[in-house]
């Protein structure tokens, strides 16, 4: 859900996960997103917290951890970056990715949020005055992942998704309230606007299959209910990702798509904004690190932009469709 219409607890919800929305945002600003999650879970006698961060490090990382300690009162704060499924590891607190230093990366160029270093430490020490309260945990496996879960102590952890989903094993004694839930079969549309590497690969195959590609610069109108893949104009830039949201809504809105798949989190967070929707339902994992979320009778896939292999988005698309 996202932070601005908030004033409730979702019913019968297992895990409320708040999307503070604040990568892109100044430190301030997401000082200030964080602060208001955090008390809203306390208010709502959430027994446990998990601060989420980007496994690439990007974003307002020292600033929010640093508002996350404050807000519970907390001596020391566990970290585990490592996503060892996607690629993402943590050795004596340096991040890798595919086993490339992270400043080595295409994420130091990173035009919204470049990376400045590997060193975990370094780049919290840029926003926090005091590292010292981080405990930064390395891991290079599951494994890894799993036995920290189980060593550590407390109620309040960060890290990027991996650990998240260990700790909800011990902390989630009944799964049974998660409905199933099976997308309704129809075409899907994808709307990739992040300008990633791998992203850029994976529409390029997707259109080498022959599958529909559209350039949101285009002009062209669209009113077939086919399959379809939404993309960015090869420039980055604010305004081509508003154009392409703002497309994408107004497909999604003609009722003809209700099988979205959203490539990139500035991309998911601007459609949901763009088509009115504040609250998904998140059902179950498809891949490592993608989601598979709804709301009404529309299922809505999330899937960073970094990630996964060249045909990752077209396997995707074949298992929400059904075939």
């Amino acid at each position: 859900m996202g932070l601005e219409k908030i004033d409730f607890p979702p019913a019968s919800a297992e895990v409320w996960v708040i999307n503070t929305g604040s990568r892109l945002l100044s430190s301030d600003d997401a000082v200030r997103n964080v602060k208001k999650a955090v008390a809203l879970l306390k208010e709502w006698k959430a027994d446990y917290y998990y601060k989420k961060i980007d496994s690439t490090l990007r974003g307002n990382l020292g600033a929010e951890l640093e508002a996350f300690i404050d807000e519970l009162d907390l001596e020391t704060l566990p970290l585990c970056a490592a996503f060892p499924e996607m690629g993402r590891n943590t050795l004596g607190g340096v991040q890798y990715v595919n086993g490339v230093r992270l400043e080595e990366t295409s994420y130091a160029s990173d035009i919204a949020s470049p990376v400045t270093s590997s060193k975990i430490e370094d780049i919290l020490s840029e926003q926090m005055r005091n590292t010292t309260q981080v405990k930064i945990l390395d891991a290079s496996s599951q494994d890894d992942i799993k036995k920290l879960a189980l060593s550590e102590s407390g109620y309040a952890f960060a890290g990027a998704a991996a650990l998240a989903g260990s700790l909800a094993d011990i902390w989630i004694k009944d799964f049974s309230r998660l409905s199933p839930f099976t997308p309704q079969p129809g075409p899907v549309m994808i709307v990739s606007g992040s300008r990633n590497p791998v992203s850029l690969e994976q529409a390029h195959y997707w259109k080498s299959l022959g599958f529909l590609y559209l350039d949101s610069a285009s002009d062209r109108e669209f009113n077939e209910d086919k399959d379809i893949l939404l993309t960015t104009p090869e420039a980055e830039s604010a305004s081509a990702l508003k154009k392409l949201v703002s497309l994408a809504a107004r497909l999604y809105l003609s009722g003809k798509w209700r099988n979205i798949i959203l490539n990139g989190g500035e991309t998911a967070s601007g459609f949901m904004n763009e088509i009115a929707i504040n609250n998904l339902e998140l059902k179950r994992s498809l891949m490592p690190g993608i989601a598979l979320t709804r709301s009404g009778d529309s299922c809505f896939v999330l899937k960073p932009g970094g990630y996964g292999s060249l045909d990752t988005i077209t396997k995707l698309a074949d298992m929400i469709r059904g075939s």
